[in-house]
């Protein structure tokens, strides 16, 4: 939904290409040739014993509101490119940010072996003992993700002036101060104490 409405701003042609192709594996698996990615991260609760209709009605907790409300006014309210900066770079990235873009994004098959390696040292199955097989979106994003990854810092260091890029870091400063807020308040929650 988020990629949707910034690509409803009507972005130049790279960015809605980009947009395009994200959408497109999100929301039918088209490109790993799965399922749709909300498909694959229930499939992942099913094996970690969570039913389906716990998904249907969630009611948001304070911190969690006040982060999606704030992602909601980043890609309806601000220009295209913030909106393409915070779902396309800090929502999607990650941790590995920095190694998925030494790769190449489409440097020939995949490396079964590292994806197995990756899958078994997530936390999920590393942990909580939820069988390989129920992390389908954990294969997917290895796969696919990284051409994403590409695709969004290419299109923000094409697109962004030296004045926007300053706009950037500022926002993106702002949805990791939200996103660790949110993070925290989950763990509360959870009865996590640090």
């Amino acid at each position: 939904m988020f990629l949707a409405r910034v690509m409803g701003h009507g972005p130049p042609t790279d960015a809605r290409e980009a947009l395009a192709a994200n959408l497109y594996e999100e929301q039918t698996g088209g490109i790993s040739h799965t399922a749709p990615h909300p498909e694959l991260f229930l499939r992942m609760m099913d094996a970690c014993g969570y039913v389906r209709a716990d998904f249907d009605a969630v009611t948001l907790l304070p911190a969690a509101a006040e982060y999606r409300a704030w992602l909601d006014a980043q890609t309806t309210q601000a220009p295209w490119w913030v909106g393409f900066a915070v779902t396309a770079i800090f929502v999607e990235g990650s941790a590995n940010e920095r190694a998925d873009l030494a790769t190449p994004p489409h440097a020939g098959p995949v490396d079964e072996a590292e994806i197995a390696r990756a899958v078994a040292a997530h936390p999920l199955v590393r942990v909580h003992k939820i069988p390989a097989d129920a992390m389908q979106l954990t294969r997917v994003h290895r796969t696919v993700e990284a051409g994403h990854r590409h695709d969004a810092w290419r299109i923000v260091e094409r697109h962004a002036t030296d004045a926007d890029a300053a706009v950037l870091v500022g926002v993106l400063e702002d949805a990791l101060a939200r996103w660790l807020a949110y993070r925290d308040a989950v763990a509360e929650a959870c009865g996590l104490v640090r």
